[in-house]
């Protein structure tokens, strides 16, 4: 009877170890990389949303006929610390449906503009990270007059 005092491993359980580590690994590895990627787009996107809703309500806190003051007249303009990753554009357009209603779209959406009652103003706010210009987040909205003083 021949008793075994072993410590340690065999070459063939250490080759078989190491085998299956090479195959496991790799897509462990390329998972971990998509999550972290896919994280960090959501979190350009989020902060891209609040940037932009911040820039309308920007607009949307002035007076209604100086509105159109916000405008970057179709050019990029950067935010500044601790945004400055970021750029933004705002334009706004004045519309009044004096005679027939106006249609418009918003958001893949189509509305119409009730004539006579009301002056419109479209406000587009688009912002976007300078490494990732072609994911852009645009918000859309219309502020009304109806004549009164503000």
């Amino acid at each position: 009877m021949r008793i075994s005092n072993r410590k340690g491993f065999s070459l063939l359980e250490l080759s078989s170890m190491l085998l299956i580590l090479a195959i496991a690994v790799p897509p462990i590895l390329a998972s971990f990389n998509y999550v972290m990627r896919s994280t960090a787009m959501e979190e350009i996107t989020t902060v891209s949303t609040f940037l932009a809703q911040d820039r309308i309500e920007r607009v949307l806190s002035r007076p209604y006929f100086n509105m159109a003051g916000e405008d970057t007249a179709g050019g990029w303009v950067n935010f500044p610390s601790p945004f400055s990753d970021y750029q933004y554009f705002v334009q706004t357009k004045y519309m009044n449906p004096a005679v027939g209603g106006v249609s418009m779209n918003l958001n893949n959406a189509t509305y119409e503009l009730a004539s006579g009652m009301s002056n419109y103003l479209r406000i587009i706010a688009k912002v976007r990270h300078i490494n990732f210009q072609n994911r852009q987040v645009q918000l859309t909205t219309l502020a009304t007059y109806n004549g009164s003083t503000q």
